[in-house]
């Protein structure tokens, strides 16, 4: 029997490393057609391990590419949630302007509690002022 042409494949299936219950296949096909002197034993051996390798190179490709997508999905949130905490800042920065020029004006001696109150705090303080107690 003559040996003419040699086919080899390679195929693996690795987990997604960001969604659960989700895998990625990679997988290839190599043919070969042998001159009249050549070994096909050889000949499947090295279209293996050339098929192999081809296989991994890819998988590691996609790891790196999603890997990559990811960095810049969560910089992207990081640079939205920093915008809008500027947003806020400088809305509340152009509020407590607002409130220093009216007092310093004289516009005014009883300052919003709104004015006075840190962004970020919720305490009772409201709640006391509205009720009369000066703690």
């Amino acid at each position: 029997m003559k040996v003419v042409e040699v086919t080899v494949a390679a195929g693996r299936t690795f987990n997604h490393p960001y969604e659960q219950y989700s895998n990625l296949r990679s997988n290839v096909t190599l043919k070969a057609v042998l001159a009249d002197d050549e070994d096909y034993a050889a000949a499947v051996q090295t279209l293996q391990a050339k098929a192999e390798a081809l296989v991994e190179e890819h998988k590691q490709h996609m790891l790196r590419s999603l890997h990559e997508l990811a960095r810049f999905e969560r910089s992207q949130q990081e640079v939205q949630s920093l915008e809008h905490s500027i947003r806020r800042s400088q809305e509340r920065l152009d509020t407590l302007r607002q409130g220093t020029q009216a007092l310093a004006a004289g516009q005014s001696a009883d300052t919003p509690l709104e004015v006075l109150e840190p962004l970020d705090i919720i305490d009772d303080r409201k709640e006391r002022w509205q009720e009369g107690d000066s703690r």
